[in-house]
């Protein structure tokens, strides 16, 4: 692992939800077998209710590997950052007839270590997240809004979209889940859709692999139906499509090994590298997304104030 000279910890710091967002799983990756034939469609129901058992199966997980983020400073120069990874969600109790519950129902802690020493930490829980530069010695704190948000431009990727995003997410079954197949496409392609201004607007896009039923890559989109964030995934453990539907199949089986995310409009991209995957926490959630006590570090409180200019 390796940090370039001049790298800025507050700009990567804020980097690191994107990849928090990530972040998680075991074992060696496998290239998955690709079938000669496409898979035939099956009806949306039960396409839905495919990618929803699954989704339900993710519920406290541990993901070890390693992230490497690129990105820009504020003088235009490029930089980027390797740090080894740990990433623990705890999926809450959500509804999966409405899109915004299933998609912000997770606590999320991702630890980063360089050369065995504490880098940065940033946690979400029900209240608020924290972002921690353990080298600097300084944290920044926020708190969710009552729909479960933070504050516009304090970070790259909003956590409270992170399951969505890595396509843990569950799909509404109330007629808001659209689908599109292109004949002769490698891809399926379902479309999640919220509201705006009152008015029908796509929230995320699912492509599905037509060779092995797999999700291939996520796009989630802002206000102005702009790709905010991407996610490409790849390095599926090898299993038979058919296997997706039992309730016997390993979680380990169920998660690619490498997420990689791009988030346009701050021109970063952050590749996380999967090497083991645990279906538990290695302890009691209360404990583990609880906020630390940051004593001994300089805190910076985020106000929407502060997000604003920060836009």
């Amino acid at each position: 692992m390796r940090i370039q000279p001049g790298t800025n910890y507050r700009c990567a710091t804020g980097l690191l939800l994107a990849a928090m967002t990530v972040t998680l799983l075991g074992g060696c990756a496998e290239q998955t077998v690709t079938p000669p034939h496409r898979l035939s469609v099956m009806p949306l129901a039960v396409q839905i209710h495919q990618i929803n058992q699954i989704a339900a199966r993710i519920h406290a997980i541990r993901l070890t590997g390693s992230i490497t983020i690129h990105y820009y400073n504020r003088h235009n120069q490029a930089q980027s950052l390797s740090l080894h990874a740990v990433l623990l969600i705890n999926r809450l109790a959500s509804s999966a007839t409405s899109v915004e519950s299933s998609s912000r129902q997770a606590e999320v802690l991702l630890l980063t270590t360089y050369l065995g020493q504490n880098a940065m930490e940033l946690g979400v829980n029900r209240r608020g997240y924290w972002l921690i530069n353990h080298q600097k010695n300084v944290a920044y704190i926020g708190h969710l809004d009552s729909s479960g948000q933070t504050p516009p431009g304090v970070l790259p990727l909003n956590p409270a979209e992170l399951l969505g995003l890595l396509g843990f997410a569950s799909l509404p079954t109330d007629g808001r889940t659209l689908r599109t197949v292109v004949p002769g496409a490698a891809d399926v392609r379902l479309l999640v859709l919220g509201t705006e201004h009152g008015r029908p607007a796509v929230r995320r896009q699912i492509d599905i692999s037509r060779y092995t039923g797999r999700i291939v890559k996520v796009t989630l989109f802002n206000d102005d139906a702009r790709a905010s964030a991407i996610c490409s995934l790849a390095h599926y453990p090898t299993l038979a499509p058919e296997a997706l539907d039992s309730t016997h199949t390993p979680i380990a089986k169920l998660i690619c090994r490498r997420f990689s995310i791009t988030v346009p409009a701050r021109r970063i991209s952050i590749a996380f590298h999967v090497h083991h995957v645990y279906a538990k926490l290695p302890g009691k959630a209360r404990f583990i997304f609880r906020r630390p006590s940051l004593q001994g570090d300089k805190i910076r409180e985020i106000v929407p104030a502060d997000a604003m200019h920060q836009r």
